[in-house]
């Protein structure tokens, strides 16, 4: 895409991700769970960002860590039954959990409402864990400038083995493709959140990634596929921001936010429409590096 001023952006598109049957840098994609168990749907109904397949779940630990995301959700108190039918939790069930969460001290019971609340434990915690990321809120206030600035969805991501996960996404009032859901994931090669990562990372930690995402141990750095994918990230490098199509319709743009805290960078972006963005996606990346700029000098 070329700008007012003659600029080309550096973009990925959704051609060099699944051209048949392979990925950006030319081996089987990685396998989300899921995208086998439906072979008659087409794959552009599939969800755009996918729940974490890693690993079988826990069911005790998933639903106690949903009922905790679900008073946020809320945010107000709630019953056991209430909180139960939300989840898709048996009643009996829940009210088991809830009181098990109670007596470790991460819920409060109120006998005469018969209601259950977050107690201040958590907020123990999340207190211990707010300075990793920059502050009590300083996250949630950058996103919140980038969704303004831009008037499209905003994400934070960090890094989840071989895929990016969204952990906190302020949404924008546009329509069009579901950009992400906190929680969701996407493969770190082959996304704007991946590719604004590894913007912040080694040579060495690419390659090796690489590695292990095509499972050729042999892997190196002279691999034409490597060098193609290395190619790709300092041109991201050099504009400030990565471009990325993963699906048509769905344009996403980030950058690396580098965290001293956790010796690591999480990733920021926006995403949205393609219609929408692509016009405009040179001047999106410029302000997407604004706003972290501002942030780092701790003026959002």
């Amino acid at each position: 895409m070329v700008d007012a001023m003659g600029a080309k952006s550096t973009m990925l598109q959704s051609n060099d991700l699944v051209s048949p049957g392979k990925s950006l840098i030319g081996y089987p994609p990685i396998n989300l769970r899921g995208a086998e168990a439906e072979p008659d749907v087409p794959k552009e109904s599939y969800p755009i960002c996918l729940p974490n397949p890693s690993r079988p779940q826990v069911k005790s630990g998933d639903r106690a860590l949903r009922i905790l995301e679900y008073f946020y959700t809320v945010r107000r108190p709630a019953k056991a039954y209430e909180i139960g039918d939300a989840l898709g939790i048996p009643r009996s069930s829940a009210h088991e959990l809830l009181h098990t969460l109670v007596d470790t001290g991460f819920l409060t019971a109120n006998s005469a409402t018969r209601t259950f609340f977050p107690s201040l434990r958590i907020v123990r915690i999340a207190n211990f864990v707010a300075p990793f990321y920059f502050g009590e809120t300083r996250v949630i206030d950058l996103l919140g400038a980038l969704k303004d600035e831009t008037g499209e969805t905003a994400a934070v991501s960090v890094r989840n083995g071989l895929h990016m996960q969204m952990v906190a996404v302020e949404y924008a009032e546009s329509t069009g493709p579901v950009f992400a859901t906190e929680g969701s994931i996407v493969p770190i090669l082959d996304s704007a959140a991946g590719c604004g990562y590894l913007m912040s990372q080694s040579k060495e930690c690419i390659v090796d990634l690489m590695r292990k995402v095509s499972r050729r141990k042999s892997l190196t750095s002279a691999d034409p596929g490597c060098v193609r994918y290395l190619s790709l990230i300092r041109s991201f490098r050099r504009q400030g921001f990565a471009v990325v199509r993963m699906v048509p319709e769905l344009t996403s743009i980030a950058a690396p936010l580098l965290n001293a805290s956790l010796s690591d960078a999480l990733a920021i972006g926006i995403g949205g429409d393609t219609d929408r963005l692509m016009p405009n996606e040179t001047d999106l990346g410029r302000k997407l590096a604004e706003v972290i700029a501002r942030f780092a000098t701790r003026s959002v």
